[in-house]
């Protein structure tokens, strides 16, 4: 597990992580997708050790006021500049490629994976760049029918990535993970 790089997101059937706004109300109504101590969610944010995440997600963060990842190392990608730090946080804005950061960002993950949170945009250069190891990808039984999607303007097409595994979450929601080749 060292080293690797994991997008961990959920997708409605027809392909959306988000609404348009960027709102996740329609993930928030699945007990199955809450955060408690045995729930999918908590079992993988014990095996991170840094997180990289886009400027939007951060902001979405910011505006909800949520913050449950400690002082694990977070790269935000931005050209925002800097934002509003949560106290107790360990953040760092930073501008540019995920490659100038990927060396930076695995050595502060250590013996535990680096993720990749939210936002297609990034996930393109993190693919482009072929830094993205796993995806780890939850289908949730909604249709959103427009909005945000996991992959934004990906340039490159993938070999067919190998499915690693997969299992049932509560009744309704099945994660499928993947391994880039």
């Amino acid at each position: 597990m060292s080293g690797r790089v994991q997008y961990l997101l959920a997708a409605s059937l027809d392909g959306f992580l988000a609404e348009e706004d960027g709102s996740l109300d329609w993930l928030f109504q699945f007990g199955e997708a809450g955060t408690g101590e045995d729930s999918p969610v908590a079992e993988f944010l014990r095996t991170v050790g840094a997180i990289a995440m886009g400027s939007a997600t951060y902001q979405f963060l910011l505006d909800i006021d949520y913050w449950d990842y400690g002082d694990t190392p977070v790269w935000v990608f931005t050209t925002r500049g800097e934002m509003r730090r949560f106290d107790g946080s360990d953040i760092r804005f930073v501008q540019g490629p995920p490659a100038e950061f990927i060396a930076d960002m695995k050595a502060a993950a250590g013996d535990q994976v680096v993720w990749l949170m939210g936002g297609g945009n990034l996930a393109d250069q993190f693919v482009e760049d072929g830094l993205l190891n796993d995806l780890l990808l939850t289908v949730v039984p909604v249709l959103l029918h427009k909005g945000i999607r996991p992959f934004e303007k990906t340039r490159v097409v993938t070999p067919p990535l190998k499915l690693t595994g997969s299992r049932e979450i509560g009744s309704t929601m099945v994660e499928l993970r993947y391994e880039f080749s």
